[in-house]
């Protein structure tokens, strides 16, 4: 056990430490990854939540917004968000899956694309693991999908508008085309730009999955839903 907070111990110093920039962290991070499973004890696991949990909600909420793809910032916050969606969504885990709803939505509303991708279905496996908990934010969480759906004429009028429309809504850090960030590549290399996730057709995609998902955790309340959401996804055709 002591062995376990050692560990620790020197991955949080590592990420605390000033002189390390983005592409460290990333580095650093990207071991604590591949450790994870070691940590799926229940003492290891509480140990792990209450030590390292904290610093990496912190670097959720620290770390700048990118909509360059292979950017440093980029990287560490898909990386961080990746490491939230791989940890065991359990009994022990539950208070720190609550404490993280807010940051995720915050995500989903002024986040890249990917991003975006990422919390959303964060977000619906907690609404599947803590269904009573989380029960009175069904409804909040189906407005913001609500709102998704509602930017449909705004994105298609963005990214298939004429170049002068396009170029304004495109993110002022590249120069990529649209059709470059459409259709991404999987070398790390190429960069690209990333859309809002609210005004993205990968997001939007995910929605129906989403909305089911929801559907089999909280039957009774989104069967009041549902009417709501429906109009939005009939004036697509």
């Amino acid at each position: 056990m002591s062995g376990h907070s050692e560990h620790l111990d020197t991955f949080v110093a590592r990420l605390e430490d000033q002189s390390s920039d983005y592409s460290t962290k990333h580095s650093v991070l990207s071991e604590l990854c591949d450790t994870l499973e070691t940590y799926h004890g229940v003492q290891e696991y509480e140990q792990f939540l209450k030590i390292v949990f904290p610093l990496v909600l912190k670097q959720l909420q620290s770390v700048p917004i990118s909509f360059i793809s292979n950017s440093p910032e980029q990287k560490l916050r898909y990386l961080i968000l990746d490491i939230i969606h791989r940890l065991p969504t359990n009994e022990t885990f539950q208070p720190y899956a609550l404490d993280l709803i807010e940051p995720l939505k915050n995500v989903i509303k002024e986040d890249n694309e990917d991003n975006g991708i990422q919390s959303m279905k964060i977000i619906s496996s907690f609404h599947k693991a803590y269904k009573s908990v989380l029960a009175d934010q069904v409804n909040e969480f189906i407005e913001l999908l609500q709102c998704i759906y509602k930017n449909i004429p705004q994105v298609v009028e963005e990214q298939f508008g004429d170049n002068d429309t396009t170029s304004q809504s495109q993110p002022s850090q590249s120069s990529a085309s649209p059709s470059a960030a459409e259709f991404p590549q999987d070398d790390s290399t190429t960069s690209r730009t990333l859309f809002k996730a609210t005004h993205s057709f990968k997001l939007i995609a995910e929605c129906p999955i989403t909305m089911v998902s929801l559907y089999s955790s909280h039957k009774e309340i989104i069967d009041t839903a549902v009417p709501k959401f429906i109009p939005n996804v009939n004036a697509i055709w």
